[in-house]
């Protein structure tokens, strides 16, 4: 990827041409400033003498759409999730050929709001005065309008996937484990997961990264936009719910990790207000019981995961110590994921 990334000026200079192209033909950009995430490059400016504001997205540097951080194929579900009533940016343009900021591009509305904070960054809680329930609750009827989205229009954009399918494409990202007993581990739960399916999971849109970094929240606590769609999909909704009780799971997560949890809503919580505000895959006929399942999936999820990026980072291929994080977990993502499997 091009340096154009890590120079601000030249990133400045850039989106001048782009907005002098696109938008207005004496338009001037100002005050580019990279914005914070752990999937994609994304810069936030401000268009004059509009005084629109803007944000423009890339690939991590070195990664390839088909490892999921393929920004352009964001703007078609983004669409399609507006319609359904899910607040999301703006798209405003978006490239696949790389002629003008040497990679693929996706241009969006800035959204104006606030963000929780990392979930990730040690002794994180709340940044900020904010009824952390009202936010959440808020969050989970998102989910549940972002999995009753009419997919017709999305036909050509995925085949839905099923949850075989979703396991064993996560396995040669398994195998990356640099410690052998993650592997051993991990394939023990590959196979429990596979004895133990969901006989009739519901099918829809999967945002696929659902959890409060990827949230705006407006000054009303409600959520004002769902970012980061690079992974989203067609498949069993369960998943996203699987993924969001996870993340706020503490048995799941390392002692360190642990101690700056416990400001948020819990899993049973969560799962009561999916089916409050009627997710589809609380209509599932095994469900609440599949929801250990699908929380189960999302621990095997995250240590595949892990395990293909703690190796990128460690070879300096794409650098995040964020990794290094997870990886203390992985012990803990494991045994849970087993004992919810068996609860």
């Amino acid at each position: 990827m091009s340096a154009v990334f890590l120079d601000p000026d030249e990133v400045t200079r850039r989106l001048t041409e782009w907005a002098r192209a696109e938008l207005y033909a004496d338009a001037e950009v100002s005050g580019v400033r990279r914005l914070p995430g752990h999937s994609g490059i994304s810069y936030v400016f401000t268009v004059h003498p509009a005084e629109r504001r803007f944000v423009i997205r890339f690939a991590p540097p070195g990664v390839r759409g088909s490892e999921g951080a393929d920004v352009v194929r964001q703007a078609p579900v983004l669409t399609a999730a507006a319609e359904g009533g899910v607040p999301v940016p703006a798209v405003r343009a978006w490239n696949r050929d790389g002629t003008r900021f040497g990679a693929e591009y996706l241009v969006v509305d800035f959204v104006e709001g606030r963000s929780i904070g990392d979930l990730f960054v040690p002794g994180a809680a709340p940044a900020g005065d904010f009824d952390v329930t009202a936010v959440f609750r808020d969050a989970v009827r998102v989910l549940a309008a972002v999995h009753r989205v009419d997919c017709r229009s999305l036909r050509w954009w995925d085949r839905p996937r099923d949850l075989t399918t979703m396991i064993d494409y996560l396995v040669p990202a398994l195998r990356r484990a640099e410690d052998p007993s993650w592997l051993d581990h991990g394939l023990a739960l590959r196979q429990a997961l596979l004895d133990r399916l969901p006989r009739a999971p519901r099918i829809g849109l999967l945002h696929n990264d659902f959890y409060s970094n990827n949230w705006i929240v407006g000054h009303d606590d409600r959520i004002a936009a769902v970012l980061d769609w690079e992974t989203s999909c067609l498949g069993p909704v369960g998943a996203d719910v699987g993924w969001l009780c996870m993340m706020y799971d503490p048995p799941s997560w390392a002692d360190s990790q642990r101690r700056s949890m416990g400001w948020h809503p819990t899993p049973d919580d969560l799962l009561h207000w999916y089916a409050e505000a009627g997710g589809p895959a609380a209509e599932e006929p095994d469900w609440p019981s599949d929801a250990n399942w699908y929380r189960a999936f999302a621990g095997f999820r995250l240590v595949s995961g892990t395990c293909h990026y703690l190796r990128l980072h460690r070879k300096g291929y794409r650098v995040d110590a964020t990794w290094e994080h997870f990886a203390d977990s992985v012990p803990a993502l494991l045994t849970r994921a087993m004992e919810l499997l068996h609860h």
